[in-house]
């Protein structure tokens, strides 16, 4: 067990493989390095929290959001940087936003370089409906949709940093 380890002793945990009680959860620097019997012995230096009681469960992917829509089961805070927060506080450690203006793309390089905190995003940006359609028909934000028409230069912009689509 490395020296620098932090040790969730005490907890349940709650994944794949069901519930197991009275588990340790061994983490080194940003990466759960094991999962073994509660109690230890632990070695010197390593930073142990008796969390008894607690339960333990891996990180929660939301698979589709709206960050510029709230992207929480309610709104949490006055800004996108609270609601990031809020999320990673909920166990969310990735989102899949699944329309939003093209803004979302610095909101997701900000995030995987650390200068802000938040779950890591999948994101599309703007959506591609065609004129008059569901859920942009009566959207007149060109940000959040990016209606299939003309030349299309308008729909390749949007999607140069997308890592993915929705039509």
């Amino acid at each position: 067990l490395p020296t620098a380890a932090i040790v969730l002793d005490h907890v349940r945990v709650v994944d794949a493989a069901g519930a197991r009680l009275d588990r340790a959860v061994i983490i080194v620097g940003d990466e759960i390095w094991d999962v073994l019997d509660g109690g230890g012995p632990w070695p010197e230096g390593a930073d142990i929290r008796d969390r008894a009681g607690a339960s333990v469960v891996p990180g929660l992917i939301d698979a589709h959001v709206h960050l510029f829509h709230s992207g929480a089961p309610w709104w949490v805070g006055s800004s996108l940087s609270d609601n990031l927060t809020a999320q990673l506080s909920w166990g969310v450690v990735g989102v899949a936003d699944v329309g939003s203006p093209v803004e979302i793309f610095d909101v997701r390089e900000r995030v995987a370089t650390g200068s802000l905190e938040g779950p890591r995003i999948w994101a599309i940006g703007p959506m591609l409906p065609a004129i008059g359609s569901h859920p942009c028909e009566s959207v007149v934000d060109r940000g959040l949709c990016r209606f299939v028409d003309g030349d299309g230069a308008d729909v390749a912009a949007a999607l140069s940093r997308a890592d993915g689509i929705k039509v």
